[in-house]
């Protein structure tokens, strides 16, 4: 048998068990990465702790409505694996019937491009299902054709839903976020709450005295439940359409319900901030996405089915009864819950998603760190040929001085002497140490600049004859406890005589992380969901105000090496004092674990866009620090939870309503 009649020989069973087997060996073979990751992304540890049951609920909602227009598919599936030829026999036209070609060269070629498509895009993970079923859809175009128009469009409607919140985070961070900001900044401030906006930080008072500082991401706002309604209302118009006028009308009522629904969960939560606590807020945090979706989604597909069964006002019009969607008590009763519902958290709360928790006071940990008085330092030599270390305003970076230890250039100094300036401070809340330093003498390798804690050596510099200023030197003294001596030195390595020295220090500042609000318990690795990374800094500008961004582990989750996840304004407090800029991962879904960055700049800079991009050249730099970020303190489980729950319960909304307007109709037509 040769290839040409094979092709004509071709029926439904085999071009399925083709189709089937050329797309394993696609996914085998071209997409083998998704094979590496696909039981990772499976597994609980995948879906419940990095915040990806949402994709997978979109796709099982495609799926369902695939399998509710499984016939219609059948049955174009069968047409195009035959072709109709008329026949005249006895003076009477037979209509028979006979198996098509295996594939039509339009179908082919796009097909091809389908697949081509599906191994050409990049492998982030996100996105690694949505190329498969791609692929998959290639391969069932070349067979099929006009048979994949309905697995298409709900293939598109699943790469939107993953795509939309990803957008709106990557481009529409701020504008998005200020969509929730100022509205409840406005209605908060009508309703008389204690209610103070700082960017997208939120600063307020609960019931009880305690001082609670919240922000709003473009998470906060909703992008994901807002990805949900949308291919909800794509999959609902596929299966009962509405005459374009009223689905314009339904969608933009769709649009302004899923943002309020939304916003009135933020009021939920904040509700419970205010007179329960923070403890409370974060329960309530996990649970009230349960309840305000699925009565949004309620009232919302009874308003659908409502506009679609108007298309039986002819037949009430000719005589012919027709059953309510909904008992007319029903529905009222329904209303008049949702309305109350509203009125009642409009009235009571406030309306953010707590995220932060604002630091206790914090007495200062470093003494005089710009060097504008020196009274809590000590200053000592063991070589009187030193000159007295002082204030100096011949080399700054902060203020107006900076402090000059020195030799001056007509004395012999032996070796291993010493000029220093010492305070003693408690290092057990201590992070990060960042210092300037500008170095420069006679002759190379005679003196040596250090700083110490205590007895031990945690930055050292060799001083030639050119002048360096060595600009923010960030040393990790996380390690160190107890009260110990903090110490910047010259030292000499050689006996120098006759050489003159100079070297300054000045802008000393801490900054690093802390597990507790207080700012007390310092910690570089956060593991545990809800874990709040809460930074604290010192030595700052006593006016200044400044820009904290936090960026993710790198390219683990979102492609981005070290993406920028938010970024906060602050300004300090009259003791230089920088303690209420804070992140919780468990907020950034789409972060990568790992390394992450906490980096100061000053306000006339501009936060780069990753942190592979931070350069302390950058004369808006500031400092930064590090953190460790596992993998378990990403994941949110109550939108995670919520995802799969919503999905179900607004899927059997649906389905329910939509029996009883087919009984409806049936019952009208009869």
């Amino acid at each position: 048998m040769n290839f040409i009649n094979l092709k004509n020989l071709m029926n439904l069973e085999t071009k399925v068990v083709l189709w089937l087997i050329a797309s394993l060996a696609i996914s085998v073979t071209l997409l083998r990465e998704l094979w590496a990751g696909l039981w990772e992304m499976l597994s609980p540890d995948w879906i419940f702790g990095q915040y990806h049951a949402s994709p997978w609920a979109v796709l099982s909602l495609c799926l369902i409505w695939l399998y509710l227009r499984r016939r219609q598919i059948w049955g174009e599936m069968l047409e195009g694996c035959r072709v109709s030829e008329s026949k005249i026999s006895g003076g009477k036209t037979l209509q028979t019937f006979k198996p098509s070609k295996l594939y039509k060269p339009f179908n082919f070629l796009l097909g091809l491009a389908l697949v081509a498509g599906a191994v050409l895009m990049p492998a982030i993970q996100d996105f690694l299902v949505f190329r498969m079923l791609l692929a998959l859809l290639g391969v069932f175009v070349i067979f099929f054709g006009r048979a994949a128009r309905l697995p298409s469009i709900l293939l598109g409607i699943y790469g939107f839903a993953i795509s939309f919140p990803l957008l709106i985070e990557r481009f529409a961070e701020l504008p998005y976020a200020l969509g929730a900001i100022k509205p409840m900044a406005w209605v908060l401030t009508i309703l008389g709450y204690p209610l103070h906006v700082q960017g997208q930080l939120l600063h307020l008072a609960t019931s009880g005295g305690e001082a609670i500082s919240v922000a709003v991401t473009a998470a906060c706002a909703g992008p994901a439940t807002m990805g949900v309604f949308l291919a909800l209302f794509v999959l609902m118009m596929l299966d009962t359409p509405l005459p374009p006028r009223k689905a314009a009308w339904v969608f933009l009522i769709g649009v302004a319900g899923t943002w309020l629904q939304n916003f009135v969960r933020l009021v939920m939560l904040m509700a419970v901030a205010y007179y329960l606590g923070e403890k409370a807020m974060w329960t309530a945090h996990l649970w009230t996405i349960y309840v305000v979706f699925p009565l949004w989604y309620l009232l919302f597909a009874f308003i659908y089915f409502h506009q679609a069964g108007g298309r039986r006002a002819g037949r009430r019009a000719s005589g012919q009864q027709s059953r309510p969607l909904m008992p007319e008590k029903v529905a009222a009763g329904l209303k008049t819950a949702l309305q109350t519902i509203v009125l009642l958290v409009l009235l009571a709360a406030l309306p953010v998603v707590a995220r932060f928790t604002t630091a206790l006071a914090n007495p200062d940990r470093i003494l005089e760190p710009g060097f504008e008085t020196v009274t809590s330092w000590t200053y000592s030599e063991t070589d009187i040929d030193y000159t007295d270390g002082a204030q100096s305003t011949a080399w700054t970076t902060q203020g107006t001085y900076s402090y000059l230890l020195s030799a001056p250039g007509n004395t012999n100094i032996g070796n291993s002497k010493y000029t220093q300036i010492l305070q003693s401070v408690n290092f057990t809340p201590l992070d990060r140490i960042s210092f300037d330093a500008r170095l420069s003498a006679g002759t190379n390798v005679k003196f040596e600049a250090r700083v110490m804690v205590g007895t031990t050596i945690v930055w050292s510099q060799a001083i030639t004859t050119t002048a360096t200023s060595y600009l923010h030197n960030e040393i990790d003294v996380s390690s160190y406890t107890g009260s110990q001596n903090l110490i910047f030195q010259v030292i000499t390595v050689a006996a120098a005589n006759n050489i003159a020295m100079s070297t300054y220090y000045d802008n000393i500042k801490l900054w690093g992380s802390h597990s507790d609000s207080a700012r007390t318990t310092v910690a570089n690795t956060f593991a545990s969901y809800g874990d709040i990374v809460y930074m604290y800094g010192e030595g700052f500008d006593t006016t200044g105000t400044y820009k904290v961004a936090y960026y993710d582990g790198g390219t683990i989750n979102d492609g981005v090496d070290g993406a920028k996840l938010q970024t906060d304004t602050y300004t300090d407090d009259a003791d230089g004092v920088l303690d209420l800029s804070q992140v919780r991962p468990a907020d950034y879904s789409l972060a990568s674990y790992g390394t992450w960055n906490a980096v100061v700049y000053k306000t006339t800079g501009t936060m780069p866009a990753s942190y592979d991009l931070v350069s302390k050249a950058d004369a808006a730099y500031v400092v930064s620090d590090s953190f460790t970020v596992q993998q378990a303190a990403i994941p949110e489980f109550s939108t995670v939870m919520a995802a799969i729950a919503v999905a179900g319960l607004c899927s059997g909304v649906y389905l329910w309503m939509r029996r009883r307007q087919r009984q409806a109709q049936v019952l009208g037509a009869g």
